[in-house]
């Protein structure tokens, strides 16, 4: 190990003597440029490195000058926040291409265009600088080229995905491609390699070996990557198409708050795999019509629910919002097309054993979704559509005593019940920030009592960031809540991360706040998409088996 922090390094990058390694990490909170010395006998804290940029946006994906006097990066400072096309909710950022000089600290931007630019590289002379661009029509990631000074910007190679250039020294350009079939549906990852002297473009051969990120040798034409055998994980815990375990490779790790100390378990590819509150597995989508529990201490899976996929119309979609009871004997969830305000959508409990299969809400309440457990197991709070608005509800646990605890004009989702019962959190748009051009305003963080009649009373504000924040849940007694926040920004470009996945947003980090104080602590460090967290009491829970 060469760095030693709490947070996160990546996409580090050698300097062209070996001495002096650059690379991105959150230390001030965001992601910024940082180097130190190249000392792999000694593990060096991230207290000790030089700190390249200092800027609230963020600083990616850092490559030396042949020379070594100056450093080409992407950074997202000149970029105004979109909200995503096709999913309001994700914010989008842009990445333009800078230059930095390392002995006057001057930043010069190189690039000014629509879309992403980024995972730029310098030729072996220096005289070029190759990069991917999303300037183009359609707007997906293609290779680039321009002067190292940022001029004649123009295509290079054929029109097709491209991401990560590694020049070679004979001249030649090594990259990433993919195929994207829509709908998230990726494939055919390789890397290619386009000589831009006669215009020739072809695949290298990797044999099984799924390649990714490719690095240039200095010299002679050799491609350092990483990768694997998709074939050599077989079938995935979740059954799905995502290689690998289902839970994230050096996990369960703890972490340490003030007054205990919390262990993290993040499930790959899963919008929701909630812990059993009391037994030694997790509940998790095999697709849009099943459910089932993995058992950490034995690897084998059952099966919990199985819809006939012809139930599940276009209204309906799939099974989202999995969550325990707290004495995990039962599991409620809703059936529902996601983000989806008008449609159909109920919930559902299921006993653990899976039986008695029971849809909760009825007419009159549409689009019903993200159940949460309150008051002991008595009561479900959850989101539907009453008339025109989407409100927060709350029902007993056998759906009987429906009520509707907001009636505010605000848009609100994810309910959750405090154990007792007495308190409310969720989310609003209340004070939220519009994002242009769907003018669908940020949402933030909300606690509120709740009256004997079933009112919200004197609602405040938990969280103070104009970031978008969701997925609340209470800890088990009651003095925590645990949630999704987009303020630390990107820990990587985009189109880097959507190649290798779909996620319509690359960010987002689970923070704990104390309500007793409103301290605040962040519990995760990376460039994907972490989120819809679910707090069980301690229980006696094993490595899983791969």
């Amino acid at each position: 190990m060469l760095v030693r922090s709490d947070g996160f390094e990546d996409q580090a990058t050698f300097s062209p003597d070996g001495t002096t390694i650059a690379f991105v990490a959150d230390r001030e909170g965001n992601a910024d440029l940082y180097s130190l010395p190249f000392d792999p006998r000694h593990t060096t804290n991230i207290r000790s490195a030089r700190r390249l940029t200092g800027h609230s946006a963020a600083n990616l994906r850092p490559s030396y000058s042949p020379d070594g006097k100056k450093i080409v990066f992407t950074s997202t400072r000149d970029s105004v926040d979109r909200g995503h096309p096709l999913f309001p909710f994700a914010i989008q950022s842009f990445g333009d291409l800078y230059s930095l000089d390392l002995a006057s600290g001057k930043i010069t931007r190189l690039t000014n265009a629509e879309g992403w630019d980024g995972a730029a590289a310098y030729s072996t002379d220096g005289k070029s600088i190759y990069f991917y661009s999303e300037r183009l029509e359609p707007h997906y990631p293609r290779l680039f080229v321009m002067n190292a000074d940022g001029s004649e910007q123009r295509p290079a190679g054929p029109e097709r995905r491209a991401i990560k250039p590694a020049p070679l020294a004979d001249g030649r350009v090594a990259y990433e491609s993919w195929q994207d079939g829509g709908n998230g549906e990726l494939s055919g990852w390789e890397l290619r390699v386009f000589d831009p002297r006669d215009g020739t473009d072809s695949g290298i051969d990797a044999g099984a070996i799924t390649c990714h990120d490719p690095s240039a040798r200095p010299k002679g034409t050799a491609v350092l990557c990483h990768g694997v055998s998709r074939d050599a994980f077989g079938d995935t815990a979740a059954g799905s198409d995502f290689p690998g375990p289902l839970l994230a490779p050096a996990f369960p790790s703890t972490y340490r708050l003030p007054d205990r100390v919390v262990t993290l378990y993040p499930f790959r590819n899963e919008f929701d795999a909630p812990l059993s509150p009391v037994a030694d597995e997790v509940m998790f989508r095999t697709n849009g019509a099943s459910v089932d529990v993995l058992s950490l201490a034995t690897g084998q899976t059952r099966p919990l629910v199985r819809f006939d996929a012809s139930q599940l119309t276009p209204a309906h979609r799939g099974i989202m919002g999995l969550t325990w009871s707290p004495d995990g004997k039962v599991a409620a969830f809703s059936v529902k097309r996601f983000r989806n305000s008008t449609g159909v959508g109920e919930i559902w409990t299921i006993n653990a054993d899976g039986t008695s299969l029971k849809k909760l809400t009825g007419e009159g309440i549409e689009a019903a979704g993200m159940p949460s457990w309150g008051e002991n197991g008595s009561r479900i709070a959850f989101t539907a559509r009453v008339g025109a608005k989407t409100h927060l509800m709350r029902m007993n646990a056998d759906g009987s005593d429906l009520q509707q605890l907001s009636h505010s004009e605000d848009r609100e989702n994810f309910a959750a019940l405090s154990p007792d019962g007495r308190w409310l959190v969720y989310t609003s748009d209340h004070d939220g920030m519009a994002d242009p051009p769907t003018g669908e305003k940020r949402m933030s963080l909300y606690l509120a009592r709740i009256s004997p009649q079933g009112t919200l009373i004197e609602p405040r504000r938990l969280t103070q960031t104009p970031a978008q924040v969701g997925h609340p849940r209470f800890s088990p007694d009651g003095r925590w809540i645990v949630y999704t926040s987009g303020e630390g920004g990107l820990n990587d470009e985009s189109p880097i991360n959507t190649s290798l996945m779909f996620s319509p947003q690359s960010y987002g980090e689970i923070w704990a706040q104390r309500l007793s104080d409103g301290l605040r602590v962040r519990l995760t460090h990376d460039k994907w998409e972490d989120g819809a967290p679910f707090w069980a009491p301690p229980v006696s829970v094993s490595q899983p088996k791969k």
